[in-house]
C-alpha cells in the first residue's frame, strides 16, 4: 500500500476504483467523437497517450536505479501502444460493441500467455472463463450481419487490443511489483506514446493540429478523462480496495464502453451482442481468481 492510499477506507477506495473504470471506459464515446471531426485514429493514440506522458516524465528518473524494470515497462508500453492503434483503427469502422466484446477478451489471452510465457497455472475456473469467452466471441462475430468484406481486416486490427493489454497485466502483476506504480505507467505511456508517433508519421499529409479548434476538446478528454485521471485513481484506490473487488469493478468499465454505443451514440442493440456481453461479463467476474495465482515454482519465463 502506498502512502497516498492510507487515507482511504476500503468502501471509498472501491468507490474511487469504480469511478475509474468509469472514465476508462469512456474511451470508444472520445474516439468516434474525435472521428466526427475528421481526424485519424493514429492522432487519437498520440493524443491519448502522448499528454499523459508529458505530464508523468518527472517520474521517469526511475531508470537510474530499475533500469532493467523501466526498459521492461517500456516495452510493455509498446505492446498495449500497438493494441491500442488497432483498437482505435476498428472503432473507426465496426460497431462500438463489437471492438468493446473484442476487446474483452484478454482473459483468455492473460490465461494463455500467463501458461505459455510465465508458467501461471490454469485452474477450473480459468478454463470455464476461457470457454465462456470464447463463446462470446462466437456469438459476436458469428451472426453479426455489420461484419462483412474488409471490415474482417479490422476485426484482426481489433484482436491486438486484448493482446496489448495482455502483456501489460502479466508485466505489471508478475515483474514489476516492485517499481513504483508512478515510474512503470510513465514508462508505459511512453511506450504507446512511440507507437502512435511512429504510426502518425507513415500516414500522408499528417498534421498535429486539427482544422477545427473544438476538435481540441476531446483530443484532450481522451487524454485526461480516459487513460491519466484514471489510472491515477487507480494506482491511489486499488492497494486499499483489494484485487477481487478491482477485478469486480473492472467490470463497470466493459459495461459503460457498451452502453455509451448503445445509448449514446444510438448504436443497434443486437440479440447476439447482448448474449456475448453476458457470457464475456460472467467470465471477467470468474476471472478475478487470475489475481490470486502465482508462477509454478521451477517454471520461468
Amino acid at each position: 500500500m502506498n502512502v497516498f492510499s492510507r487515507s482511504l477506507s476500503p468502501a471509498s477506495a472501491t468507490v474511487v476504483v469504480l469511478t475509474a473504470m468509469v472514465g476508462y471506459g469512456f474511451n470508444p464515446l472520445f474516439a468516434r467523437w474525435i472521428y466526427a471531426f475528421g481526424l485519424s485514429p493514429e492522432i487519437s493514440v498520440v493524443y491519448r497517450y502522448g499528454l499523459p506522458a508529458l505530464l508523468m516524465l518527472p517520474f521517469v528518473t526511475s531508470i537510474r536505479n530499475q533500469t532493467r524494470e523501466s526498459l521492461m515497462a517500456f516495452c510493455g508500453g509498446l505492446s498495449m501502444g500497438l493494441g491500442a492503434l488497432g483498437y482505435f483503427k476498428a472503432l473507426s469502422v465496426l460497431p462500438v460493441s463489437v471492438c468493446v466484446l473484442i476487446f474483452f477478451t484478454y482473459p483468455l489471452f492473460t490465461i494463455i500467455f500467463g501458461r505459455i510465457f510465465f508458467g501461471v497455472r490454469i485452474q477450473v475456473p480459468h478454463m470455464i472463463s476461457a470457454f465462456l469467452i470464447l463463446c462470446g466471441c462466437a456469438l459476436t462475430l458469428g451472426p453479426s450481419k455489420d461484419v462483412t468484406g474488409e471490415l474482417w481486416t479490422a476485426v484482426a486490427w481489433c484482436f491486438l487490443a486484448p493482446v496489448g493489454v495482455t502483456s501489460i497485466i502479466l508485466l505489471f502483476s508478475l515483474k514489476l511489483k516492485t517499481m513504483n506504480p508512478l515510474s512503470s505507467t510513465a514508462f508505459m505511456l511512453l511506450g504507446n506514446t512511440v507507437i502512435g508517433l511512429q504510426a502518425l508519421f507513415w500516414l500522408d499529409g499528417f498534421s498535429w493540429i486539427p482544422d477545427n479548434p473544438k476538435a481540441y476538446w476531446p483530443l484532450i478528454g481522451t487524454g485526461l478523462i480516459t487513460a491519466l485521471i484514471p489510472h491515477l485513481l487507480f494506482i491511489w484506490a486499488s492497494p486499499v480496495a483489494g484485487p477481487a473487488k478491482t477485478a469486480i469493478c473492472g467490470s463497470a468499465e466493459f459495461l459503460t464502453s457498451l452502453f455509451s454505443g448503445w445509448f449514446i451514440l444510438h448504436e443497434p442493440i443486437l440479440w447476439n451482442e447482448i448474449s456475448a456481453a453476458i457470457l464475456i461479463l460472467v467470465a471477467l467476474l470468474i476471472s478475478v481468481r487470475l489475481s490470486k495465482v502465482t508462477p509454478e515454482k521451477g517454471l520461468k519465463p
